[in-house]
């Protein structure tokens, strides 16, 4: 009995130790910076070429070189799912991609894709942009179900909620005195706050989920910026909404009382068109008048900034770990350490301008929309089958 004791109590020891390898190993740059060489980038869809295989298997290839060509339209939102990846282009084209990430412990081809089949007969969303609104991927949220999309920047100042099989309009809402600029889905899409030229954000808000909102009232009005509010940004576990504006501030209310809680001024006074909150508290701000990254507590001391040399398009942290994505026009993708903004690693360069990205469940995929239309995605299988590779020679 003392022997079978012995031996359970050592193998939970050993399970534990290498918990906090893996643990205490994913902090340190260095180990990172060997992690993130592993990306492998792989088309998954281009216009230009029409793909038309019916299951497009990811391989274990460098990088792909993308082609382009000036009548493909420029991809402004891409999202996805574990069965699907959802893009809208600048001529507000929705298609719905079928996309299937293999499991951590397959070796073999990282993920399945197949494109839009109705990609000929499929509907514009909403009506036409108001010709001033910067078209961006702040102008679009998708459920976690991908039932159906949100988006705004029409000239009519309303937002419309789209079913993403049908592309049929579900609601349309006109509460906002001007142009929707910006909004985010939160909480299981139960919370949808939108933000607008005239101001103001309203956060919706509905039990049943926003697809099945009737949008009578918005819960709360949040105030406090005198310019256009340019991106949001919230944090239900720090219960918190982080609104950038044109009136050089960042702004924080609390998101499920709609308190005022403290603004945040941009230091050299510019007008902010980026904002993101990391799980920490961490708050990213750009501007496009100064290429600069300025990183903040959630407290509003400032950390650190940092002189980006190209214009940012978009970037995302990283939900499981301290890290910060950065897309540019010069189709450069960067892992920066959120600690600091210091560059990490460079992705491989990619022909055009990445225009939008996410980042997929499990942190597994980086699926990056270009300016030409085509979709790519770098993925982390390598790295996944490096570190099975650790644990079988520990339990050795």
């Amino acid at each position: 009995n003392n022997s079978n004791n012995n031996n359970i109590s050592q193998k939970s020891f050993r399970g534990t130790l290498q918990d906090l390898f893996f643990h205490s190993r994913a902090l340190e740059i260095p180990e990172i910076r060997e992690y993130t060489t592993h990306f492998l980038t792989s088309r998954l869809f281009s216009p230009s070429e029409m793909i038309r295989n019916s299951n497009f298997k990811g391989k274990k290839k460098s990088t792909t070189e993308l082609t382009s060509t000036s009548t493909n339209q420029k991809l402004l939102f891409v999202a996805c799912t574990d069965e699907c990846i959802v893009t809208v282009n600048e001529q507000q084209s929705l298609l719905v991609h079928r996309w299937s990430p293999t499991p951590n412990n397959f070796t073999g081809v990282p993920f399945t894709f197949e494109s839009d089949t109705l990609i000929n007969s499929r509907s514009n969303i909403g009506v036409a942009f108001a010709h001033d609104v910067r078209t961006n991927s702040n102008l679009f949220a998708l459920s976690t179900d991908a039932k159906f999309i949100v988006s705004g920047g029409y000239w009519d100042n309303s937002f419309r909620v789209t079913s993403c099989e049908s592309g049929k309009i579900l609601r349309c809402v006109e509460q906002h005195k001007d142009i929707v600029t910006c909004l985010t889905l939160t909480l299981k899409n139960t919370v949808l706050i939108t933000g607008s030229r005239d101001t103001t954000l309203m956060v919706w808000y509905d039990e049943r989920g926003i697809g099945n909102s009737d949008f009578e009232r918005p819960r709360n009005i949040l105030c406090g910026h005198n310019d256009e509010i340019t991106c949001v940004v919230a944090s239900p576990s720090l219960d918190v909404v982080v609104s950038a504006s044109l009136d050089r501030t960042c702004i924080i209310h609390t998101l499920r009382k709609g308190r005022y809680v403290h603004t945040i001024s941009h230091p050299d006074f510019k007008p902010i068109h980026l904002v993101a909150i990391a799980l920490s508290g961490e708050i990213v701000m750009y501007s496009e008048q100064d290429f600069k990254l300025f990183l903040f507590s959630i407290n509003g001391d400032r950390l650190c900034d940092v002189e980006v040399t190209e214009k940012i398009y978009c970037f995302g942290v990283i939900s499981s770990s301290n890290f910060l994505l950065t897309a540019c026009d010069k189709g450069v993708l960067l892992v920066r350490n959120l600690h600091n903004l210091g560059i990490v690693h460079k992705l491989p360069k990619l022909d055009c301008a990445i225009t939008c990205m996410v980042v997929s469940s499990k942190d597994r995929h980086v699926i990056v929309g270009l300016s030409n239309g085509d979709l790519c995605s770098f993925s982390l299988l390598a790295s996944e089958s490096r570190k099975q590779t650790i644990i079988s020679s520990l339990e050795l």
